[in-house]
């Protein structure tokens, strides 16, 4: 009341405390009624607004009203609570606008998974237009790829998948006018999961088109399903995820992680060449023995590296076998050697020529994605074409390799050695013979050649460079990396 603008502090700093019971806004627009040189003489009883404050607020402004306090308090408050409501609002709105115009993009995670650092990491990145929603395993484990046990879908996961399949159905209509585009990533989950998601969207993309074309019309949807635009691995090799129909027919682009883990599989390469070079089989024999005895060991320059499938993983073993001196050859799909490998690959062979391009290889490495032309391409007539002193390293897929033919080869000396990461059935049965095989013929790790500190951080630095790529297109595909062929496998 006494109008000055010096002891608006005093007044704030007096209401504010903690025996007044005033919020802060309501003290600040009090107290801030007292910085004006002219004071109103209108009183708070002939306001009008007061019935916006709450119950405790409203006990306020009626003391203050008896003690004759200037309106301009509440007008001041009013002007406040208005702009308040209004910015609320605004954020509304630009919230619903925000989500009209959002891509959904759907991560199936493996649920042990999902308290992971790359996966808070994907959680906390903001997009311009993309909505993240990671969607978990109900069961420990995931899909029988690379590092993890397949398990059975779990119940939660089939009621989220429900329910969206629901929210799809009721909103089927709406989106008749519009069509929304979406994407679904796989983080090394049942792939169960993902096979279920994209038929039902399959099934919803066929129910649109019923409702406004005919049969043909709803026919060549179905099958084009073309409201997923993207479909994105974390594993380079997708034969686990393109097993399933509805994933391997589905019309989106699939992407994978390609180069994500070429660098530690190269250096097992030449890991397992060491291995066999430098006699260490030996050396721990001897050593269990506590026995004194030396070895004559080998050296890997000058000898020769047949990489079997000269792709990203090849090339990251050719380089490395250049490296130390020795002559690297390849095979790939297409006799030809490109610009960037001229340093490295003295000769390209294609599949066909297999047993050709192993007759004069010390080590041949295989690197190979599991497809109908690479299943048990290494067996009984690879190894007759072998030399007698060459060793087999498989760092690709267990399926390019025929495990009877190659015990058969390991027993009876028609090959050094094998150096085995993968196999065709995983984990590997007890009844396997590939057990009894001497560790001075065999080397066997159990899909584990990549499975560095970190090894799902690289995988997801794939996935986030292409999410970017894909949320600054605005939701298309064009500037992708590491596109996959289905119709190949790779």
């Amino acid at each position: 009341r006494c109008g000055a603008a010096r002891t608006t502090p005093f007044i704030r700093n007096s209401i504010l405390s903690e025996k007044s019971g005033f919020t802060r806004d309501f003290a600040r627009a009090i107290s801030s009624s007292f910085c004006s040189s002219s004071v109103s003489d209108e009183t708070f009883a002939s306001s009008s607004c007061a019935s916006g404050f709450s119950s405790s607020e409203k006990e306020d402004l009626e003391t203050i009203r008896r003690r004759n306090f200037p309106i301009r308090t509440v007008h001041v408050f009013e002007k406040q609570q208005q702009r308040r409501k209004k910015t609320t609002m605004s954020s509304k709105a630009k919230e619903k606008e925000e989500e009209k115009n959002s891509i959904p993009v759907t991560v199936f995670v493996n649920q042990k998974l999902m308290d992971s650092k790359p996966i808070e990491r994907l959680r906390g990145m903001k997009f311009d237009r993309l909505k993240i929603d990671c969607v978990s395993d109900e069961n420990d484990g995931g899909d029988d790829d690379d590092d993890f046990a397949d398990n059975a879908l779990g119940e939660k996961e089939e009621s989220v998948l429900s329910s969206k399949m629901a929210s799809s159905e009721s909103s089927s209509s709406m989106m008749m006018k519009t069509k929304k585009i979406s994407a679904v990533g796989w983080w090394f989950a049942n792939t169960d999961a993902l096979s279920k998601h994209m038929e039902r969207e399959q099934m919803t993309m066929m129910m649109k088109t019923t409702k406004s074309g005919g049969k043909e019309e709803k026919e060549e949807k179905c099958k084009s399903g073309d409201e997923i635009v993207w479909t994105h691995s974390a594993s380079a090799g997708v034969d686990h995820l393109l097993k399933h129909e509805a994933i391997q027919t589905h019309g989106s682009v699939m992407t994978n992680a390609k180069g994500a883990f070429s660098a530690s599989l190269g250096e097992w390469a030449i890991f397992a060449s060491m291995y066999f070079a430098k006699e260490v089989f030996n050396m721990q024999r001897a050593q269990r023995e506590k026995v004194w005895k030396r070895f004559q060991v080998d050296m890997l320059k000058g000898k020769e590296m047949l990489v079997v499938g000269y792709g990203d993983i090849g090339r990251s073993i050719g380089k490395r076998a250049k490296a130390m001196g020795m002559v690297v050859n390849g095979v790939r799909s297409k006799k030809v050697i490109e610009e960037r490998d001229r340093e490295v690959v003295s000769e390209m062979f294609t599949l066909q020529e297999l047993e050709k391009a192993v007759e004069t290889a010390d080590y041949v490495a295989l690197a190979l994605p599991h497809t109908r032309e690479t299943e048990n391409v290494v067996g009984v007539k690879v190894f007759g074409k072998m030399k007698s002193s060459a060793v087999l390293i498989n760092v690709g897929r267990g399926a390019s390799v025929d495990e009877n033919a190659l015990c058969d080869a390991l027993n009876t000396g028609k090959i050094r050695g094998a150096a085995l990461d993968v196999f065709q059935t995983e984990p590997l049965p007890e009844s396997s013979p590939l057990w009894s095989i001497d560790e001075a013929k065999l080397l066997m790790s159990f899909h584990s050649a990549d499975l560095t500190s970190d090894y799902h951080d690289l995988a997801m630095d794939v996935f986030v460079e292409n999410l970017r790529r894909f949320d600054q297109s605005g939701g298309k595909t064009d500037d992708l990396i590491n596109k996959v062929d289905k119709t190949v496998g790779y």
